[in-house]
């Protein structure tokens, strides 16, 4: 007997895993959990094991970074643990994060790993990281409202004073990267005297200016840049478009990155293009000098000298 081809043993995989996951998540999102069984005259029960080996057969079938989302939802609900062999306690939140990690091994700009994998992070009291997935969540999908809201509700807001505030802004992610004089200024400004609007209970202390909700709010409504993206093609070739990059490729790799916009082949044609060194996606924060002496140098290059016409004019 001859052995199907790859393509097919692939499609018959597929296909199994499929429905192993239809029946995976129905069972979890409880729609077969009362069904009555036709001339039995019970009632359809099923218990969380069941639902994880079915995941766990998919998988096998067909692994995929959606079924290793929905297994690593389902072992966070699992309370119950113990310890292993090495001595470390394995509970449904260790399993759980084992399996959003393998599931972003396989995509790492997965939404929805990223946000679940932050909020069992923030649970576990990693709050840096868990602002870290949830901001790369944002970054691959904009408009992901958990992802918004959960980054808004990770950060924190309320300091006993503003020394306080900025030892804590100091030893954390991004802030800890940013330059002093930037800090020294973002603790001055950007926070506020309490009591406030969003905390009148509280008298003593200082939280940010903007609320969480407001925080959130920032990291939506991203239409406007994919059009200035997409009005940079007209631009172009009308006027000189420098543009400035921080040299963490990191921080471009999302949406095309800094390929996208400087993309040719699509009409933007860059005068110049500047990397600052020591810097990210908040270039203007982490290295604002050398930001300064690159838009120095970009103004000189395109202003500094008068236009030809002029000077002749002068020496007449």
């Amino acid at each position: 007997m001859k052995a199907p081809a790859e393509t097919v043993r692939q499609q018959t995989n597929g296909m199994t895993s499929t429905i192993l996951l239809t029946l995976a998540k129905r069972f979890q999102d409880n729609v077969l959990g009362g069904m009555a069984l036709p001339g039995s005259g019970g009632t359809l029960r099923v218990s969380t094991s069941v639902i994880i080996l079915l995941y766990y057969l998919a998988l096998a079938w067909s692994p995929a970074p959606s079924t290793f989302n929905n297994l690593g939802i389902v072992l966070s609900g699992i309370t119950d643990g113990r310890t292993g062999a090495d001595g470390e306690l394995l509970d449904g939140m260790g399993l759980a994060r084992t399996y959003y990690t393998a599931g972003l091994q396989l995509d790492p700009k997965h939404p929805h790993l990223l946000t679940n994998l932050g909020s069992l992070l923030k649970d576990q009291g990693q709050t840096e990281q868990a602002i870290k997935m949830y901001m790369k969540a944002v970054e691959q999908k904009p408009d992901f409202d958990i992802a918004l809201a959960n980054l808004g509700n990770a950060i924190k807001d309320v300091w006993p004073s503003r020394a306080a505030a900025k030892e804590w802004f100091a030893q954390r992610w991004p802030w800890s990267r940013w330059d002093p004089r930037v800090l020294d200024l973002y603790v001055e400004h950007a926070l506020c005297d309490m009591p406030t609007a969003a905390h009148p209970d509280l008298q003593e202390g200082v939280t940010l200016s903007t609320t969480r909700e407001q925080e959130a709010w920032g990291y939506s409504g991203y239409d406007d840049a994919h059009a200035s993206l997409e009005r940079l093609k007209d631009l172009c070739p009308a006027i000189p478009v420098h543009s400035v990059f921080g040299d963490d490729r990191l921080a471009l790799q999302t949406a095309g990155g800094a390929a996208a916009i400087v993309d040719e082949t699509v009409g933007r044609r860059m005068r110049s293009i500047v990397r600052v060194a020591q810097s990210g996606h908040l270039i203007v924060q982490e290295n604002p000098r050398d930001l300064a002496l690159a838009l120095w140098g970009i103004l000189h290059e395109d202003y500094g000298r008068p236009p030809a016409s002029r000077a002749v004019a002068a020496r007449l």
